[in-house]
């Protein structure tokens, strides 16, 4: 997703929520709806969602199992 960002001045993000808002976010960054944001990860409160990729952003999970 970095290439498709296209700004050297974005900065580096962590996306916390659960994936399916958080894939909302992406789109509009995809879109170029959002400026300036590189998410390097999202943080989602389900141990299930952890390891799993959303649109080239991996999952990470808040809760250990």
């Amino acid at each position: 997703m970095r290439h498709q960002v296209g700004a050297d001045d974005a900065s580096p993000s962590l996306v916390v929520g659960r994936t399916a808002d958080g894939e909302v976010l992406l789109r509009g960054i995809e879109s170029g709806a959002v400026k300036r944001i590189w998410p390097f990860g999202i943080l989602s409160p389900w141990v299930a969602d952890r390891g799993q990729l959303i649109r080239d952003v991996p999952v990470l999970s808040a809760r250990s199992t």
